[in-house]
């Protein structure tokens, strides 16, 4: 059987520093967090490195401020170090005083554009079981998330589905 070929970003020393820094900050923090800006057709967002090594699903949000996302993310990453495990279909009202949000399962077929870190995080540590990502879904300012009729026009291109 022939051995597949080593992947060309391997080789860019960018990318092993990159690589290294998502291992320190797991190895510090538990997590490490990993912001990608909007590109066409998507969205800025950021997603967690890390927490399959606890066996969480890693998560991912969409649209917000920089700042935004990671203090959300962050919030979330210390629920599930302190034992709360979020499962797609959670509607979730305690993470963020006075704010709700919405899990749900992202679709494998949309891991390699949006979650890529983690899914070399997880291969290279050679954690068990398959990687899962869910998504946290904020609503707009009534409260809406982006599926429910009335869902605010201004933030309909925030958050893409990545459940299908």
């Amino acid at each position: 059987m022939k051995r597949p070929s080593r992947p060309e970003w391997l080789d860019d020393p960018d990318e092993l520093r990159r690589l290294a820094e998502i291992r320190e900050d797991v190895s510090a923090f538990g997590w490490s967090g990993m912001s990608v800006g909007a590109r066409e057709g998507c969205p800025a967002f950021e997603y967690t490195v890390g927490l399959t090594r606890i066996g969480h699903p890693e998560l991912v949000v969409f649209g917000l401020s920089p700042g935004t996302r990671h203090g959300l993310l962050s919030k979330f990453v210390r629920c599930v170090e302190s034992g709360s495990r979020f499962r797609e279909g959670d509607r979730c009202s305690d993470v963020v005083p006075g704010s709700a949000f919405a899990v749900c399962q992202v679709h494998e077929r949309h891991f390699a554009d949006h979650v890529g870190y983690a899914m070399w995080y997880h291969r290279a540590e050679a954690l068990p079981g398959e990687l899962e990502v869910l998504q946290i879904v904020w609503p707009d300012e009534a409260g809406l998330f982006p599926w429910e009729p009335g869902f605010d026009a201004r933030f309909a291109g925030e958050q893409p589905d990545l459940s299908s």
